[in-house]
């Protein structure tokens, strides 16, 4: 039904350039690894790495946009409308997701659970079909890929909370794998076009930011399908499906807000202007450091020389693809402040690939073996970024379990504040203190019945007025400002800072 893959860096590459040798065997090691053996291995290691993340995982949220994307769709399915938020226009599926949650009955107190467990599966499924997609091309060799994928901080952080990038990278992976494919019959043909147009879809409603890594896909999509022209037009169409999707999505949930999205666009750009001094400011190194650790990078510029020395014309094509995907991205947001780990997480995907690489060189398997297995010590003992706060919290990153257990201790410790500040509390509260203060709007959420939006002429802020399932009324606001740069407040109002 499908033809044999087509191998772009193969044993003659990397040893001596000869004409002809195995897909998947390695001539000087002995070791032969079948098709199936390679893809068996990927699925092996990715699960393992899913089930080595599993103690961390949060059932709480992760960070401010997690929260945020939960008090818009309860805001949404409550009838308060989504109040501005640009997640409508970013994440407008994901949004509608979480709402078919609330209305199936599912406590929005549990969403945030349903939600991590929804990207931990979704980043087992991008590793798996990335190795896939990178042993069409590289062989057996695919499988260090995977297995630094895992220990890659911002994969690896970033599976552990509820947010639309992991889904969203995973539905477009496998997109690029079924485009891979090569199938005979016209049935399967058609059933492939729709599968990657169905999964393109998903991925840009889920998280527009997905279409920074598009220009590097089409070329490695062009490349690991033989070159085919009519793959490429049947993704360029998925993209097109998936951009219209995303407006009609937005405007479902909001009506009216395509006709604002020009100046909503025009509002963003001057809130975070590009600039090129921001790409070597503390927070985007830090970011950008954070996203694969020491290790890895050093690994990556050793596999780019090592690639461009060793490799064919179709070797040093395939990184320039990879290069292409990761570059986009990487200055989209690199030359805007506030950049994040988030926003690196789909442009800095494929660098394990390259890191692997000249794991893959060593002679013998027990030096390969060898090799990772020091790669993963020292990306979990070395204390890296010990000055620069970690992007998205205010937790010094450190060593990647420690910075994972502090996360989820962090967060829950945000999470019972705010709850303790509504238990039993009549008179109004304000929370402020940055942008985590939105955790009040959510566990007022949690524990209301009903809600509304009110505004008070004495008052600078929204206020919502909240009817607890026992009956008990409580006024809140919230605010991101911090208590010194609070206007006058009535002293009716209770300040909590979180």
């Amino acid at each position: 039904m499908f033809t044999s893959p087509m191998t772009i860096i193969t044993e003659q590459d990397t040893l001596d350039h000869a004409r002809s040798k195995p897909q998947y065997t390695s001539a000087d090691s002995g070791c032969e690894l079948p098709k199936s053996g390679v893809a068996l291995a990927i699925i092996v290691v990715a699960l393992c790495g899913t089930f080595a993340r599993i103690p961390f995982v949060l059932t709480t949220c992760g960070e401010d946009d997690a929260v945020g994307l939960l008090t818009t769709a309860f805001s949404i399915n409550s009838g308060l409308g989504a109040g501005g938020a640009y997640t409508v226009r970013t994440s407008p599926a994901y949004l509608m997701m979480i709402i078919a949650m609330l209305k199936a009955g599912v406590p929005l107190s549990q969403v945030p659970a349903w939600l991590s467990a929804l990207n931990m599966v979704s980043g087992c499924l991008a590793s798996i079909c990335a190795g896939l997609v990178a042993a069409r091309m590289i062989g057996w060799r695919a499988v260090s890929g995977v297995a630094l994928l895992q220990v890659c901080p911002a994969v690896w952080v970033g599976s552990l909370y509820g947010m639309p990038h992991v889904p969203s990278l995973a539905a477009f992976v496998a997109a690029i794998y079924i485009a891979c494919l090569q199938p005979r019959r016209p049935l399967l043909v058609i059933a492939q076009g729709l599968g990657i147009v169905a999964l393109i879809v998903i991925g840009v409603t889920f998280k527009a930011d997905i279409v920074l890594i598009f220009p590097g896909a089409l070329m490695l999509v062009w490349l690991a399908s033989g070159r085919r022209w009519q793959t490429v037009a049947v993704l360029c169409l998925g993209m097109g499906i998936a951009l219209i999707a995303t407006v009609m999505c937005s405007g479902v949930l909001s009506p009216g807000v395509t006709k604002s999205s020009g100046e909503f666009a025009s509002r963003w750009t001057s809130t975070w202007p590009a600039h090129w001094r921001e790409f070597f400011d503390g927070r985007n190194l830090g970011a950008m450091a954070f996203a694969m650790g020491p290790v890895i990078w050093l690994l990556v510029l050793a596999g780019v020389v090592l690639i461009i020395r060793q490799c064919s014309r179709n070797g040093q094509l395939l990184l320039v693809a990879l290069g292409i995907w990761v570059v986009v991205p990487v200055l989209f947001w690199g030359i805007r402040p506030g950049n994040s780990v988030r926003h690196l997480l789909a442009g800095t995907f494929p660098l394990p690939f390259v890191a692997g690489y000249p794991l893959t060189l060593l002679k013998s398997k027990v030096q390969r073996v060898m090799a990772m297995a020091l790669c993963f010590i020292l990306q979990f003992s070395t204390p890296w970024l010990p000055t620069w706060p970690s992007p998205s919290t205010t937790i010094p990153s450190t060593k990647l379990c420690q910075f994972s257990r502090n996360l989820r201790e962090e967060w829950k410790r945000k999470h019972e504040k705010a709850a303790d500040a509504l238990r039993n509390e009549t008179s109004p509260v304000l929370f402020c203190g940055g942008n985590d203060s939105l955790l009040g709007l959510y566990e007022a959420m949690v524990i209301a019945s009903e809600i509304s939006q009110q505004r008070f002429p004495d008052f600078p802020f929204t206020v919502w007025e909240i009817r607890t399932r026992n009956d008990r009324k409580i006024l809140i606001s919230v605010t991101h400002r911090r208590p010194e740069q609070l206007p006058d407040i009535p002293k009716t109002w209770r300040i909590v800072e979180i």
